[in-house]
């Protein structure tokens, strides 16, 4: 059985992203809507449960906190390579 932290993690979002891919058909914008809802809805029943942490009581997953957390320290990394390059090439013209 699949938890829910698996599928807040980075593979069971690769997972779906690959699935899609597979049946190779164009995603109905509603479908993702609606299960978009649902998964947010299970999230939070889970949540109310204690099945899913959310140490600080703001009704969102500790795991996605991170997870985020995780995404913000990336994109500052890229950023600060993105910036040294553009001022190497500055530098050298």
């Amino acid at each position: 059985m699949v938890s829910l932290d698996q599928v807040w993690s980075q593979e069971g979002l690769a997972f779906l992203i690959d699935f899609c891919i597979f049946i190779n058909k164009p995603i109905d914008m509603k479908i993702v809507i609606i299960c978009a809802v649902i998964a947010a809805v299970a999230a939070f029943i889970l949540m109310k449960k204690g099945k899913v942490k959310d140490d600080n009581k703001n009704n969102i997953p500790d795991v996605v906190e991170d997870k985020v957390e995780e995404i913000k320290e990336e994109v500052k990394e890229v950023v600060k390579k993105a910036k040294k390059a553009t001022t190497k090439k500055k530098a050298t013209k």
